[in-house]
């Protein structure tokens, strides 16, 4: 993660604990303040996560993307890029089980695969 991501969550901490400076300041409750700003802060934090389990449980699609920056934003393009390598790798496999079949189609002799079970996987 690059320092800007982390930067940005270091000057999020340092306006929470300014609010609570300037809380603690107005009223003369410190801790108070201090409790209610990190409180606001953990909501925010989880708001957050909510927005990223809702993205992920609908299937991470670009078009759905939750308005993010920061470390959020690197998270959701993490996944992204994931994705995008999985469905590349998926792709690859079915060219070349769609080569196999046909290669094996074309052999003259009944043709059996079996699994580590001595199982019927494939038949031509």
């Amino acid at each position: 993660m690059s320092n800007s991501d982390w930067g940005m969550e270091r000057w999020r901490f340092l306006l929470v604990l300014f609010l609570a400076f300037i809380g603690g300041m107005i009223t003369g409750y410190w801790f108070i303040s201090l409790v209610v700003c990190l409180l606001g802060y953990i909501g925010w934090f989880l708001y957050k996560l909510n927005q990223l389990n809702t993205w992920l449980t609908k299937g991470a699609q670009a078009s759905m993307l939750p308005d993010n920056n920061g470390i959020w934003e690197r998270i959701t393009q993490h996944i992204q890029l994931i994705n995008k390598k999985s469905n590349k790798r998926k792709d690859r496999m079915s060219n070349v089980m769609k080569r196999l079949q046909g290669i094996i189609s074309g052999l003259p002799y009944a043709t059996v695969v079996l699994n580590d079970n001595n199982e019927i996987d494939w038949a031509n």
